[in-house]
């Protein structure tokens, strides 16, 4: 039996990423969730409001940053063995 293309290894490595990008999403619309419930409220000027605003702000970070990573692999050319 063939093994797998170190480029078809690497593909499903990075794919583990999968149910971390869905647990950081999950953070970040729970807190976007916490976020929108104070708009429209003398609450968007509180110090509260602003730590939720960086937090969306990180965890969409993150997901961009994970979903990145997880296409690098399309930009890795390994080597023939000859």
């Amino acid at each position: 039996m063939a093994s797998k293309s170190r480029s078809t290894r690497l593909a499903e490595a990075l794919e583990g990423l999968d149910p971390i990008v869905v647990d950081v999403q999950q953070l970040y619309d729970e807190i976007e969730s916490w976020k929108s419930g104070m708009e429209g409220t003398n609450l968007e000027s509180t110090y509260k409001y602003e730590q939720l605003e960086q937090a969306c702000e990180g965890l969409e970070e993150i997901v961009s940053e994970l979903e990145d990573l997880k296409e690098k692999h399309t930009e890795i050319e390994f080597p023939g063995m000859f």
